[in-house]
């Protein structure tokens, strides 16, 4: 199977006959107008899908979508041998949806270049809850941050690596990864490299909306992983403290981010 760095999960409407295609084309700017008008000029309709590259497929660019062909003036296997046709297209897949419209002919889903999975916030709702239920709220707090430190500087680093960013840059390069991957909308404050400090606000905090309503500051994980990612941009053991947090009725998630206490 072709790898995906997006997830996408097509909605249909009574009636509707949907169809996922992916289309591997060659990399030629007329390559995407000329497939797209094969399925236009047949009243098949495209709806949601993606364009993208896979490393290990050089020269190649794959338009994955959904189609709806309900309406269509030809059968879906007459619009894949026409788009075969096409000396833009070097193959074509396709499967009938059925039952719930997942995408399934990519595998595995990319996070940049690396294999990942998507959860739903309910699921981490789930393995948090049972894990507080265990360790009792103090002792998953402390889990939490620390497993979150851990990875939020294994991230950075990385993140360091690929692209060559410090400081500023790799601020702003991990605040893009955070909100593209949907844990939320970051913003960062009043930094200050020389004292080791900063603010960091993130708007629908992922792990907030996860614990919909607390009684106290929720956001252990999160806490950790900016603690972590501080650890590497300021070159220092770094921690953070939530201040606000959405889970508890504040308008959005607050840390406060020093160097950590000898």
């Amino acid at each position: 199977m072709i790898p995906k760095k997006v997830f996408t999960l097509e909605e249909v409407a009574p009636g509707e006959k949907l169809y996922q295609i992916c289309i591997s084309l060659k990399d030629v700017p007329e390559a995407l107008a000329e497939t797209a008008k094969v399925l236009a000029d047949a009243n098949a309709q495209i709806k949601t899908g993606a364009i993208f590259e896979v490393p290990e497929y050089h020269g190649t660019r794959f338009w994955s979508t959904f189609i709806e062909v309900s309406k269509a003036t030809k059968g879906i296997e007459e619009l894949v041998n026409d788009l075969r046709k096409l000396k833009v297209v070097k193959d074509v897949k396709f499967v009938e949806i059925k039952s719930a419209p997942f995408e399934v002919l990519h595998f595995p889903i990319l996070y940049a270049t690396t294999q990942a999975i998507v959860w739903p916030i309910g699921m981490f709702w789930s393995l948090w809850d049972a894990i507080e239920g265990i360790l009792k709220p103090s002792g998953a707090a402390v889990l939490h941050y620390n497993t979150g430190k851990a990875v939020g500087k294994r991230v950075a680093e990385r993140l360091r690596r690929m692209f060559g960013v410090e400081r500023t840059d790799l601020i702003q390069t991990v605040n893009q990864a955070v909100q593209t991957t949907g844990w939320g909308i970051v913003e960062t404050r009043n930094v200050d490299f020389k004292r080791g400090r900063e603010t960091i606000i993130i708007r629908e905090c992922f792990e907030a909306l996860a614990w919909r309503k607390k009684p106290y500051k929720a956001c252990h994980w999160v806490r950790g992983y900016m603690a972590g990612v501080a650890s590497v941009v300021f070159d220092r053991p770094m921690e953070a403290v939530e201040i606000k947090c959405l889970a508890t009725g504040d308008e959005y998630c607050e840390f406060k981010v020093r160097p950590e206490k000898p």
